[in-house]
């Protein structure tokens, strides 16, 4: 109340105080009832006042009171305005009461209405109205709906144009109009509230709003004093959750200066759930502090009563930010600077949507500035534990250029993450992952990671340790080094992915990858792993290890593209070593004791040293050099048509048996069709070189030493040169040719071997064994067709000398047989020397020409033939020295003598086969000289009498017979 005081009423004041006592003392003297007076002046008060209100409410009926207050709420609001029923009421206080108050939505918008209202009730002071002070005693609404939206066009229903109304708010300032306004009880009962936003398909309702605040406003004042705003339920309409927040209420202070607006004391309950803010908004900034103590799993009992979710423990929250500048961190978020923790205690999470649940998690969050740490935070899942930590600097910079999909992200992350017991297929199978899924387009950004997994489970596998280091750098990703440890086998993993260019253009050939590979595998762990991960590999067996390093550089997009088409591009290098034991795999039809090796490769070349393979009895050592091993892949992969690479081969070895070799081959290889042609483009480009050193070579008719040989296969044309062994204690030298660019390979060469022993070479190729003893000299040459044996067979041919200088022939029947017939032979045995001849071979026909020797009853010579299948046929001629023939018992010993000498020659012919030989004694020679000689002795007789003749014919001839 204003009051002013001048000096004509300080001079009636003091009139007055000396005028009293006078009219007191008149007064007391008349019979006047003062008492009486009052009560009129009462009833006529009354009267005046009632009349008043009478007056009043007549003239302020409902139409006018409507005509004067919807166009005036209409023009402030640019809303069209509907009140029922509105009215003055002057008891128990001077207020006005308003019946379905509603207010139109001014555009296109689901809902017809902004607000509607059943009833409105206001009550004012009187006394500090008369000073121009509103003073609100009562303000309520009844049943108040809002509708909050916005729609497909970005417009929302509930901005207010005021400008208009605060130009007048202005010019009554102006006029020095001062106006007060307190409210200590404003209400709202059954308050309900709905939100809709079109564009994210979001809806909001909250109902049962019960409120009770006071107000006060002065001239650049206002304080909002909330005691309890509280509703029934928010019911969030999303479609996968039904979320609903219940029993929900608050307290707080709200403060309303010139250009400033503070909160203090906020206090909202939800159970045992607290959330504490105080705060101040000015052109300073935005300050404030929040706190938080959610107990959650009472808020899932009220927020989400039909989820089947188990939801345990403590999340509590304090934050504060110092003069925020909101007009700029809306467009950026880099001047953004908030302190804080947020603290997580024995939370459980345990539902369908989680792929396992999550018995305990602790943790905090710390924001300091513009920095984001997370310390310890451990989460315990049912059969794995994870721990993890987090430092991010310059978060919301970070947030604002992600936001404004910016190339790179400034600030950095420091990222530790500790795993035990990971199941990843578990979480991989419960997770669902769209099948063309959208490509992401990462930005630069720094970020350092260490990484820790152990006991981690994919499929069947388990790895025992999994640790990586890595960090980005200037568009670098820097792997220090990644090793999977899996006891006793381990891989290392270090090297560096180039993304920066590849961010700007989005062209993977500017994504570059340079990595180098460490891995220890222990084979008989991955034997194991073969066995748990599919059962079809029990019939292997693999023991030792295999150890690479290897070192490799490429552009992404050569690999992705077209791998094979681009091979050439990838920079490799590294080592290989095999070490491995009694393998044993189904393919095989034996266990291979040993296979070593190491494989060094580079771009140029691939290098194969320390080769050991060992069999049973077999083994294999030595070294290969492939260059330009590239073009070799991409011919065989038909991605060229020639081939530049040339392979280089040294091999040593203690013993090859071709019979073990042919058991280890696979079965599909031995079943191979025999006709099946050579590939003559890949021989025809095939370029190889190289030595070989075979200390024992053996197979089941051939025994070998000391094999060696240079080889060669260019264009086509194989050649061996410098070949050199020792067969059946002799010492062969040799070379040979194959043409393999033609259908049928074509072939041609020479041997020559010095003092073979016969036995050997006969028992090793025929059957023939045991019966022909001495040293032999071989010089031949072969040519042929084919490299299938029975075609070869066909169309070999030999041509050369062979020659015995000391010789023992112990063929028991030939020498019995000539033994029973002559009795020639002393022992059971025939010694030869000087033995020579030529030998020759055509189709399939070995032909033995020209074979002479010497023996100590005289010569020898025979010749013919015997073929591959066995068959013989041989004659033999046998001069028997003078003295021989001198010894030898035989009756008309003239008829066997030897063309021009008088030297007993016998001939006899080898026939049948080589399992079953014929031996015989051919006497057609002899026979025929006894038939010239009877005819001689015919023509002697003529002059003769024909019985003496014939006397004598018969003598001759049972002679003839008594020698036979």
């Amino acid at each position: 109340m204003f009051v002013e005081i001048n000096r004509q009423q300080i001079k009636s004041l003091f009139l007055l105080n000396m005028g009293g006592e006078a009219m007191r003392a008149k007064l007391k003297n008349t019979n006047f009832n003062f008492k009486k007076l009052i009560i009129i002046l009462l009833i006529i008060s009354l009267l005046l006042i009632s009349g008043g209100i009478f007056y009043l409410t007549n003239y302020f009926d409902a139409n006018r009171l409507k005509r004067l207050v919807i166009p005036r709420l209409e023009e402030n609001l640019k809303r069209e305005v509907e009140i029922a029923d509105i009215g003055l009421s002057f008891w128990p206080q001077i207020g006005i009461n308003i019946t379905q108050f509603k207010v139109h939505n001014s555009r296109d918008f689901e809902n017809d209405y902004l607000l509607k209202l059943e009833e409105l009730n206001l009550g004012v002071a009187l006394r500090p109205l008369l000073s121009r002070e509103l003073e609100v005693e009562q303000l309520s609404f009844l049943n108040p709906t809002i509708y909050l939206e916005k729609n497909q066009a970005k417009e929302i229903n509930y901005q207010l144009d005021l400008a208009e109304q605060q130009e007048e708010d202005i010019e009554v300032e102006e006029e020095g109009i001062k106006l007060s306004l307190s409210m200590d009880n404003f209400q709202i009962e059954g308050g309900k509230i709905e939100y809709i936003d079109k564009i994210n398909s979001l809806t909001a309702t909250v109902e049962g709003v019960e409120s009770q605040l006071g107000l006060n406003l002065s001239e650049n004042r206002t304080n909002l004093r909330v005691d309890n705003l509280a509703f029934n339920s928010l019911d969030l309409g999303l479609e996968q959750d039904n979320f609903q927040l219940t029993d929900f209420s608050t307290n707080f202070i709200l403060k309303l200066e010139e250009n400033k607006i503070e909160v203090d004391d906020l206090v909202a309950n939800l159970g045992n759930s607290q959330l504490s803010l105080a705060g101040s908004h000015s052109e300073a900034g935005l300050n404030f502090q929040l706190g938080s103590e959610l107990a959650l799993a009472e808020l899932k009992t009220m927020l989400l009563p039909d989820k089947e979710l188990d939801l345990r423990g403590n999340l509590s929250l304090n934050l504060a930010a110092q003069e925020l500048d909101l007009a700029t961190i809306e467009d950026d978020l880099s001047e953004l600077s908030l302190n804080g923790k947020l603290g997580l205690e024995e939370v459980v999470i345990d539902g369908n949507a989680f792929p396992s649940p999550i018995e305990r998690i602790n943790g905090q969050l710390l924001l300091k500035e513009n920095n984001i740490s997370l310390e310890e935070l451990q989460a315990h899942f049912e059969e794995a534990d994870i721990s993890s930590s987090l430092q991010i600097e310059d978060w919301p910079g970070m947030v604002t250029a992600l936001l404004n999909e910016a190339d790179s992200l400034p600030g950095s992350a420091n990222i530790d993450l500790k795993t035990k017991g990971l199941d990843i297929e578990a979480i991989m199978n419960e997770l669902e992952f769209e099948e063309e899924a959208e490509a992401i387009e990462l930005p630069n950004f720094n970020l350092k990671a260490g990484i820790e997994l152990e006991d981690t489970h994919y499929q069947n596998l388990h790895l025992n340790n999994v640790t990586a280091n890595l960090y980005t750098e200037q568009g670098e990703l820097i792997i220090d080094k990644a090793v999977i440890n899996q006891k006793p086998s381990a891989l290392a993993l270090t090297g560096q992915l180039s993304y920066g260019d590849y961010l700007a253009t989005q062209d993977l050939e500017y994504l570059l990858i340079d990595l180098a590979v460490e891995v220890d595998l222990n084979l008989d762990q991955l034997n194991e792993e073969l066995i748990a991960f599919n059962s079809d590999f029990a019939d292997y067996k693999l023991t030792g290890s295999i150890l690479t390093d290897w070192e490799l550089t490429f552009k992404a997009a050569d690999l992705i593209d077209s791998p094979l088409d681009n091979l050439a591009q990838l920079d490799l290098s590294g080592n290989l070593v095999v070490d491995s034991r009694d393998i044993n795999l189904p393919q095989l039809n034996d266990e291979v004791e040993k296979i070593a090796a190491k494989l060094a490769l580079d771009n140029q070349e691939l290098e194969l040293t320390d080769l050991d393979i060992r069999l049973t009895e077999s083994n294999l050592e030595g070294q290969m050099q492939l260059s330009k091993w590239d073009k070799l892949v991409l011919f065989l992969l038909d991605k060229e048509e020639v081939n530049n690479s040339t392979l280089t081969v040294d091999l040593n070895s203690e013993l090859l048996a071709m019979e073990e070799l042919l058991v280890y081959l696979p079965e599909e290889a031995k079943e191979e069709d025999p006709e099946q042609e050579l590939d003559l483009d890949f021989i025809s480009e095939l370029s190889l070189n190289g030595q070989a050193y075979i200390q024992e070579f053996k197979s089941e008719k051939l025994f070998l030493e000391e094999l060696g040989a240079d080889f060669q296969l260019t264009n086509g044309l194989a050649e061996i040169q410098n070949l050199d062994f020792k067969l059946a204690e002799g010492r062969a030298q040799g070379e040979a040719s194959l043409d393999l660019t033609k259908e049928e390979p074509t072939h041609q060469g020479y041997l020559i071997l010095n003092q073979a022993e016969v036995n050997k070479i006969l028992s090793s190729w025929t059957n023939f064994e045991d019966h022909i003893y001495g040293k032999t000299d071989l010089d031949l040459s072969f040519s042929g067709q084919s490299l299938e044996f029975e075609k070869l067979s066909k169309n070999l041919n030999l041509d050369g000398e062979v020659k015995i200088n000391e010789g023992n022939l112990t063929h028991p029947e030939i020498v019995s047989n000539l033994n029973n017939w002559f009795n020639i032979f002393e022992q059971d045995s025939l010694e030869f020397k000087d033995l020579k001849g030529q030998v020759t071979l055509e189709e399939g026909k070995l032909y033995l020409n020209n074979f002479n020797t010497q023996t100590a009853r005289g010569d020898i010579d025979f010749e013919g033939y015997s073929t591959l299948e066995g068959e013989l046929n041989y004659e033999l001629s046998y001069l028997l020295s003078p003295e021989a023939s001198e010894r030898l018992r035989l009756p008309q010993k003239e008829f066997f003598y030897g063309p021009d000498n008088e030297q007993i020659q016998l001939d006899f012919k080898l026939e049948g086969s080589v399992l079953k030989p014929e031996f015989s004694w051919d006497r057609s020679r002899a026979e025929e000289k006894i038939k010239e000689e009877a005819e001689k002795q015919k023509e002697k007789a003529k002059e003769k009498t024909e019985e003496r003749v014939k006397d004598e014919i018969e003598e001759l001839e049972d002679r003839v017979r008594d020698l036979f």
